[in-house]
């Protein structure tokens, strides 16, 4: 019985650990965050990119690459979200111009009742022709964009 109660115990608190996180991670990327501390994020991200890139300066020199970053870098003024702050990493990091790398949006994490509930609403829109997935509806998107595109092309002279 004891080892049961322990195990009880144990579950228990793994649990509400798990919970605490969900709303920690969120709390943070919702909360402003310092102008020293999206410097120290700029900073530790290409200090990564330069370590673990092979070929980094392919495409950008690296005077090039440390100008951008010193403007974005002074163009910072107040403090910033994660999803703003994401909207200025992301095209800062998009400059190496190599497709392999990406900067993850910050998207906030749901409890695992909120992503069943949300799940089963998203399943049942899905379904029907009006949810838009169907494979007619989604040639007939595709073919109207060749059609757009293939109207505005002129060929290179």
């Amino acid at each position: 019985m004891n080892k049961l109660t322990s195990l009880f115990i144990l579950i228990a608190c793994i649990a509400s650990i798990s919970c605490n996180s969900v709303k920690k991670y969120n709390t943070a990327i919702s909360k402003k965050h310092t102008v020293a501390e999206i410097h120290e994020d700029i900073d530790y991200t290409f200090k990564k990119i330069r370590k673990l890139h092979p070929n980094l300066h392919w495409f950008i020199t690296e005077e090039n690459l440390q100008n951008k970053i010193d403007r974005v870098k002074n163009s910072i003024t107040a403090p910033l979200t994660s999803e703003e702050f994401f909207f200025i990493l992301s095209p800062l990091v998009s400059e190496i111009r190599q497709g392999h790398n990406a900067v993850g949006y910050p998207f906030e994490k749901m409890e695992k009742e909120e992503r069943k509930a949300i799940g089963k609403k998203g399943y049942n829109w899905a379904k029907g022709d009006e949810a838009g997935f169907t494979s007619k509806k989604m040639a007939n998107r595709v073919m109207e964009g060749m059609e757009e595109l293939f109207s505005t092309w002129e060929p290179r002279e």
